[in-house]
């Protein structure tokens, strides 16, 4: 049996002295039950464990710990590192004339490699009764780390630095036993030999062994003197109380040793090992000179963690980025890209620049997003009486269509939403279920739905029903709507489109999850609509049975005008009867011809006897009831349909 595990075992029995060692064996014969397969086990956790802290101890010292708290989600205090740091790493690198930090990252990326061999170590293959007897007053004079290392190198090949430094006060095989001691003794069988030995008598007290002694030490000087013949029976008892109290104080001073070294490192055993390795292979991947000062760090959900880390001059080795993991931004890829250069010529030379070069690429970044323009968003209760006002900031950029005529782009911020509606929601139907989270990357929406006056700048008619420069454009069809956005796309050299639906949802709900974006409920001094009933507990409104100029309502959150009511805005999207089998992010929904799909159909590949195609169609109308003007709900129409109630509003990436 490894020595290890041998004097792992035998401390095991260090609360007292054992003084019959024939009794005991039968003792631990029926109660010390554990099978060659548990220690083993026990042994290979104890060498993952071990390895964990090591490593850990390595990378945490002073400032980063916060961050190793992070990675291994344990509060592990200061007091964890300072055994590898001030006890082994620097008399090690001291001895050895080597920089600690030069060693560390070293030993950080060897130690990785190593716990890979974990579960085939240490393969004890039985546990007999002469393993059990060898227990009770075993005393090892070989050093632990070496009988571990040995098992190692006939598995792989053991950097020899890394092997000294593991060898350094016997620093492996210490935290082995220590792992291991602290692993067994917490099975209910350790406790039951425990009890069972003192109640048959086998043992001795701690307070008691020097009077036992004494007195097994007079009777041998009694029979020496009157020759009895009971001499070396009483000889050979002396000797295994000597043998039982040398054990058993050497067993004390190791555990001992263990716990005044390594106590913090219980902490580790509160978390299962799989955790534990994954967050030494993380602290392997970030591993450079040092690890970084957390500037930021946590969870953006409970699946995603981020940090914000110092930036590292002179990196050993930069931790590479994969091509997924870069931003769209190409000065950003380009600048990442840079830091993690192999050639230290290469990379920024300094913190300082790479920050400069960092606000340069915000400043213009923000530039392209356009210039801020003010507005004033509202807030309704149920009864639909504002009780909150709030001035707010947005970016746009403005289009120049040509006689006077200019077209507004909001930034649309990306993020996540639930798109659909819950089933309690007043006005809810099937087509709004189930309800789904989508992702939406940044983009561009019109400030408001596109006016008369920029319908026939671009165009050079004007179809609408109700006539007004600053009113939306209406009686145009889908296919309609995609001539405009195809020739705004020509001229301005920048890719125009329609919004899909998950685009038009997001846009209009703006960070809200009420039935409109300015609450509970909605009046007719917010959105015009049919306000001759009501919604929840709001008021009856005015019906003004026509349009209204745009921007004639507050906005949004997102400075978008008149998304409730006022006419019909087309999506990109084919009609679907509900969501099942949605997109999760802002991708226009295809129809199920993968042959002629509806996106062929946006680009002018129109398929024989489609001129029925139903496309949706979002926001409600002057003509329509509250419950059809909510954030969403889905109406849909012919794309060759047209009508005074339908208009649309455009969107770019």
């Amino acid at each position: 049996m490894p020595p290890l595990i041998q004097t792992g075992l035998s401390t095991l029995l260090s609360d007292f002295i054992i003084a019959d060692s024939s009794g005991a064996i039968s003792v631990l014969e029926e109660h010390f039950t554990f099978r060659a397969d548990e220690i083993t086990k026990g042994y290979q956790d104890s060498y993952g464990y071990a390895i964990t802290a090591i490593t850990v101890g390595l990378a945490a010292p002073d400032q980063k710990l916060a961050f190793v708290q992070k990675i291994l989600r344990s509060k592990i205090t200061r007091d964890f590192a300072e055994p590898i740091e001030i006890n082994y790493l620097q008399p090690f690198a001291q001895q050895r004339d080597i920089a600690s930090d030069a060693l560390r990252q070293q030993f950080i990326e060897r130690l990785n490699q190593l716990i890979k061999h974990k579960d085939q170590l240490f393969q004890l293959q039985q546990f007999t009764q002469a393993d059990l007897a060898a227990l009770i007053n075993y005393q090892s004079t070989e050093t632990l780390t070496q009988s571990v290392l040995v098992e190692l190198q006939s598995l792989t090949k053991v950097d020899e630095t890394l092997a000294a430094f593991l060898s350094y006060e016997d620093l492996l095989g210490k935290a082995m036993l220590y792992f291991f001691y602290e692993i067994i003794r917490k099975d209910e069988r350790v406790a039951k030999t425990q009890a069972a030995l003192q109640r048959e008598g086998l043992t001795l007290s701690v307070q008691n062994i020097e009077t036992a002694v004494k007195t097994v030490h007079d009777n041998f000087n009694q029979a020496v003197a009157s020759q009895s013949t009971q001499l070396v029976e009483i000889a050979q008892q002396l000797q295994n109380i000597q043998q039982a109290q040398s054990a058993w104080q050497t067993r004390s001073q190791l555990l001992s040793e263990l716990t005044a070294q390594f106590s913090a490192w219980r902490e580790l055993l509160n978390h299962q090992l799989e955790q534990l390795l994954n967050g030494v292979k993380q602290l392997c991947d970030i591993a450079s000179e040092f690890v970084p000062k957390p500037l930021d760090y946590g969870y953006a959900n409970k699946d995603r963690a981020y940090f914000v880390t110092e930036y590292i001059e002179g990196a050993i080795r930069p931790h590479p980025f994969r091509e997924r993991d870069l931003p769209k931004v190409q000065a950003l890829r380009d600048l990442l890209c840079d830091c993690v250069e192999d050639e230290r010529q290469n990379r920024p030379d300094s913190a300082r620049e790479l920050v400069s070069q960092l606000e340069e690429i915000v400043s213009e970044r923000q530039a392209e997003k356009g210039n801020f323009f003010e507005f004033e968003t509202v807030t309704v209760n149920a009864n639909g009486k504002i009780t909150h006002r709030e001035r707010k900031q947005a970016r746009h950029q403005t289009e120049d269509l040509g006689n006077g005529v200019n077209l507004e782009m909001v930034y649309i911020p990306g993020g996540t939403f639930m798109m659909g509606s819950p089933e309690n929601e007043k006005g809810h139907w099937s087509a709004e279920e189930p309800q789904h989270k989508v992702t939406i990357e940044p983009f561009y929406m019109s400030k408001y739905p596109v006016t008369q006056a920029q319908w026939e700048a671009l165009m050079g008619n004007n179809p609408s029903y109700f006539k007004g420069e600053n009113r939306p454009v209406e009686t145009v069809s889908w296919h309609d709507a995609v001539a405009f956005c195809q020739r705004l796309s020509e001229k301005t050299g920048k890719s125009y489109g329609l919004p899909s639906e998950a685009q038009w949802e997001y846009s209009c709900r703006a960070g809200t999850t009420t039935p409109f974006y300015f609450g509970e409920t909605i009046t007719t001094d917010l959105a015009n609509y049919y306000g001759n009933y009501t919604y929840g507990s709001g008021p009856k409104g005015v019906y003004r049975k026509q349009t209204t100029e745009v921007g004639s309502f507050p906005p949004n959150a997102f400075g978008l005008y008149n998304m409730h009511g006022n006419v019909w805005e087309w999506c990109a999207d084919p009609w679907h009867d509900n969501y099942e089998g949605a997109l999760s992010d802002e991708r226009v929904w295809e129809d199920e011809e993968k042959e002629e799909g509806f996106l062929a159909k946006l680009f002018g590949r129109k398929k024989e006897g489609k001129s029925n195609s139903l496309a949706v169609i979002r926001g409600g109308s002057w003509l329509n009831e509250q419950w059809n003007v909510r954030v969403t709900y889905r109406g849909r129409n012919s794309v060759v349909g047209r009508d005074g109630s339908v208009g649309f509003r455009l969107a770019r990436l």
